[in-house]
């Protein structure tokens, strides 16, 4: 009879959980998170736990998501979903602890991409960005559709300056999805940094025509397009950038400056490089070294002095900014000593630098020239 009793008893207990744990998971479902929680508090599965945890995270809650989450692991040490989400939620606050769950996934279940793509996030977190590359290719290996690992693998490449390798893989990612914007544009930034402009206007141009008219990608074309000398083009987009996304850029002017002078439109190279100059100050050096440069183009030595030596004295470590001062007294002054003295402060000042030997040449003659009129 007692065991009847004690039969009848668990019974009992096992509807009523089952009828909780029922409650609590349409709750669950239906995005009640208030009702749900105190059902789920007082059990001690894992999965009750990870439920809690995803809750938690949901609510915006991170302590107790990953306490929770915690938890479901403690139950049950191969809980996967709750190694997988504590390992995303930890990505950006505990690599080291992300990637410890990221690496344990990828042991347990070596053909699953999406672990093999966590784990190259993790990487990059702490700083292993060859380790990342590594995983982001086993993930596209694994699932070649897996088009995230492409676009960190892509960005990872143009990061660390392998930029042929960005373009191989965006070209892979173009050839299945053609209309792929995301691709195009690592591909546009990747062939700009390898200053292959007229490859970047081609896929800068499809962009555009694609109606990403970004800031990116308006004032990109702009420099891209005086990159490849196409200063009319170069112009129309540097001053649609100004227009739409940036009234104040110095850099824009700066390139409108630098394109006008290429066509000898010089009133408006001025106008362009005084404006960048209005903007930019103090940090001027290569706006006068622009605004020189179209005094030389004016036959206007004087001037073209006066603003190299305005660059040199907001950059006077520079050693390309001080020879080019030095050039540009020897073109103005007629005084041979006057000269001599700027070679020799060069040569003083950058012992190391690889202007040296032109500057020793030039000094030496002078030297001979400034020693023979001396003599007659």
């Amino acid at each position: 009879m007692k065991n009847l009793i004690f039969l009848l008893l668990v019974c009992v207990f096992n509807i009523n959980f089952s009828i909780s744990q029922s409650e609590a998971d349409s709750l669950y479902e239906a995005g009640e998170f208030k009702k749900a929680i105190p059902l789920f508090q007082v059990k001690e599965d894992a999965d009750s736990a990870y439920k809690l945890g995803r809750i938690y995270q949901q609510l915006g809650n991170r302590e107790q998501a990953v306490f929770y989450l915690s938890q479901s692991i403690l139950r049950d040490s191969k809980h996967v979903q709750g190694q997988f989400q504590l390992g995303k939620i930890e990505l950006s606050n505990n690599p080291a602890r992300a990637f410890t769950l990221f690496l344990n996934l990828t042991e347990r279940f070596p053909e699953n991409a999406t672990y093999f793509y966590y784990l190259g996030k993790a990487q990059q977190e702490l700083g292993v960005e060859e380790k990342a590359t590594e995983s982001f290719k086993t993930s596209i290996a694994l699932n070649e559709d897996y088009l995230n690992s492409y676009y960190a693998l892509i960005a990872s490449y143009i990061k660390t300056r392998n930029e042929m390798y960005a373009i191989k893989y965006a070209r892979e990612v173009l050839k299945k999805h053609p209309e792929n914007n995301k691709a195009r544009l690592y591909l546009a930034q990747a062939f700009y940094n390898s200053k292959l402009y007229e490859n970047a206007v081609d896929e800068l141009e499809l962009l555009i025509k694609n109606g990403k008219v970004t800031d990116y990608t308006t004032r990109t074309i702009g420099i891209a397009y005086f990159e490849s000398q196409q200063y009319e083009k170069s112009i129309e987009w540097l001053k649609k950038y100004i227009e739409m996304f940036e009234k104040e850029s110095a850099l824009s002017y700066f390139y409108l400056s630098k394109a006008y002078s290429r066509m000898e439109n010089w009133e408006m190279a001025h106008e362009m490089i005084d404006r960048s100059i209005e903007i930019r100050r103090p940090a001027l050096s290569n706006e006068f070294l622009q605004k020189a440069t179209i005094y030389r183009g004016q036959r206007n030595e004087k001037e073209a002095f006066n603003f190299i030596k305005k660059a040199y004295q907001e950059n006077k470590n520079d050693d390309l900014v001080h020879y080019q001062l030095v050039i540009a007294a020897d073109e103005y002054f007629k005084d041979k000593k006057t000269i001599i003295k700027y070679y020799e402060n060069f040569i003083k000042a950058h012992p190391k630098s690889s202007f040296k030997e032109m500057a020793q040449a030039r000094l030496s003659d002078l030297r001979k020239i400034d020693f023979m009129e001396a003599k007659e």
